[in-house]
């Protein structure tokens, strides 16, 4: 499930991401942001933060799911390589360690981390 996340964000099927989510949903951005959603803003949410690029692509590195037995809950690790463009033109790429947590078969939670890329493994996700 988390990974079609991550294909429908790629084809700017803001429906869909919605979709994923429970009724309510706490995002922790890497840039110390929290971001807040319910059924009623999800949509509106994603679909204007997608609308800033013009194109997004993530590579998977590697994906984890981990079940917390003290917890009883279900956790979704993502390791990905993200590239995308903006409106005027502009690239930028990045690593991120997405941490995802889910409740009755949907997103309640995700804990989101970004890291430039150390050269050598930037080559290898770069394909040189």
């Amino acid at each position: 499930m988390v990974l079609d996340l991550y294909h429908a964000w790629d084809a700017n099927d803001a429906n869909t991401v919605a979709g994923f989510f429970a009724d309510s949903a706490m995002l922790d951005m890497p840039n110390a942001l929290r971001i807040a959603v319910n059924k009623s803003n999800v949509y509106e949410k994603f679909g204007k933060a997608r609308k800033q690029y013009t194109n997004t692509s993530h590579k998977i590195v590697s994906a984890i799911s981990l079940h917390n037995d003290d917890l009883d809950e279900d956790w979704v690790q993502i390791l990905a390589y993200n590239k995308w463009s903006y409106q005027d033109g502009a690239r930028d790429s990045m690593l991120y360690f997405d941490n995802w947590r889910l409740k009755n078969g949907k997103i309640d939670y995700l804990n989101s981390l970004e890291q430039t890329p150390p050269k050598p493994l930037l080559k290898k996700l770069e394909g040189k």
